[in-house]
C-alpha cells in the first residue's frame, strides 16, 4: 500500500541524512512506476542516491529530476519489467504488452479485444478470467466496479514503450503462447 511504500522510501533516505523536494509528489511517482513491490521500490531509490552521487555538489536534497534521470536507465527499467514480469505466463506478459498507454481501467471484454487486434483470437473465457486473476496477483491490476481492472503500476506501459519494441516482443511473446499456453516451460 502506498502508507507502506512511504516509509519504505522515506525512512532509510532519512537515516542516510537524504532528504526529498515535494516528497509526496515524488514518492506517489515511485509508486505508480513500482505498484507497491519493494523491490522495485529499492532499485529506484538506489538508482535515485546514484543520481544524487553523480551531481558532485555535496548535496543531500532529492528531487524529480534525479527520480527522472535514474528511471531513464536502461538498466533499471529492464530491471523493473523482469521484477514485474517475474513467473508471468505468456497470455499475461501479453496483457501487459498490449494494455495502453494512460488507461487506468480496462473490462476483460476491452482487454480481450487489445488481444485481439494483435492476433490472439478465440482466448477461452475461463482462461482469460485465470490470468487475470493472476495479474491480481503479480500486483499488476486490481479488480475495480462493474468489472474492471484498475492498472496499478500506471507507468509500466509507457517504460514499454520506451525501451523495446513492442511490436516485436508481442510477436515472441505470442509465439511462446502458441507454443505453451500456460507457460510451463522454464525455457519459455
Amino acid at each position: 500500500p502506498p502508507k507502506v511504500i512511504h516509509h519504505l522510501v522515506a525512512d532509510p533516505f532519512e537515516m542516510l541524512n537524504i532528504w526529498m523536494e515535494q516528497s509526496e509528489q515524488v514518492i506517489e511517482r515511485i509508486y505508480q512506476i513500482s505498484a507497491g513491490h519493494p523491490n522495485i521500490v529499492q532499485m529506484i531509490c538506489q538508482a535515485m542516491v546514484e543520481e544524487l552521487d553523480q551531481d558532485g555538489h555535496n548535496s543531500n536534497l532529492l528531487n524529480f529530476e534525479h527520480l527522472d534521470r535514474a528511471t531513464s536507465r536502461r538498466t533499471l527499467q529492464e530491471e523493473i519489467v523482469q521484477t514485474i514480469w517475474g513467473q508471468m505466463n505468456p497470455l499475461a506478459r501479453l496483457i501487459t504488452l498490449t494494455w495502453p498507454e494512460g488507461a487506468r481501467f480496462m473490462k476483460l471484454s476491452e482487454i480481450e479485444q487489445q488481444l485481439n487486434a494483435v492476433g490472439l483470437e478465440d482466448i477461452p473465457p475461463e482462461r482469460l478470467e485465470r490470468t487475470a486473476k493472476d495479474l491480481e496477483l503479480y500486483c499488476f491490476v486490481r479488480p475495480k466496479d462493474n468489472d474492471r481492472l484498475e492498472l496499478i503500476p500506471m507507468a509500466f506501459p509507457a517504460i514499454l514503450d520506451f525501451m523495446t519494441d513492442k511490436k516485436r516482443q508481442i510477436e515472441i511473446v505470442k509465439r511462446h503462447y502458441m507454443v505453451d499456453p500456460e507457460g510451463n516451460n522454464p525455457a519459455g
